[in-house]
């Protein structure tokens, strides 16, 4: 079972989130939309994929989908260490709502099977129940 808490879009629009924690399998991580302290992190879960990138190339890529207003990239936390990487866009469509997509998913090959990428995958689910209600209401 999966407890959802402290999410909620901030006043000023849906691009700021406070943090979330959500708790899984006797394991609570932090959920928080990535900040630019973040990029070194995020720069090394890539590399477990095999994304040999430069730390300026991985800063190039995040400040191009911070300036998107319809993408979003969440980091996991798990002892204040950056675990997991979620990347989002949202898909409009004519014939059913708006969609969102996981463009990129990433856990620290640590944390595999551990339940972390289901949390992210959750922090997905919990994106497009927001947009849902912000753009269907």
């Amino acid at each position: 079972m999966v407890a959802r808490r402290g999410l909620v879009p901030l006043a000023s629009g849906p691009r700021e989130w406070r943090q979330i924690g959500i708790r899984d399998l006797g394991m609570t991580i932090a959920i928080r939309e990535m900040g630019p302290a973040d990029i070194s992190a995020c720069r090394l879960l890539l590399s477990q994929l095999g994304y040999d990138l430069t730390l300026q190339e991985v800063k190039r890529r995040y400040d191009a989908i911070r300036e998107k207003q319809d993408h979003a990239v969440f980091v996991g936390e798990q002892d204040g260490r950056v675990v997991a990487l979620l990347r989002l866009y949202e898909r409009p469509a004519f014939d059913k709502p708006p969609e969102v997509i996981v463009q990129a998913l990433v856990v620290d090959q640590n944390w595999r099977g551990t339940g972390v990428g289901k949390s992210m995958m959750n922090m997905a689910e919990i994106r497009r129940s927001f947009i849902l209600q912000s753009d269907w209401l």
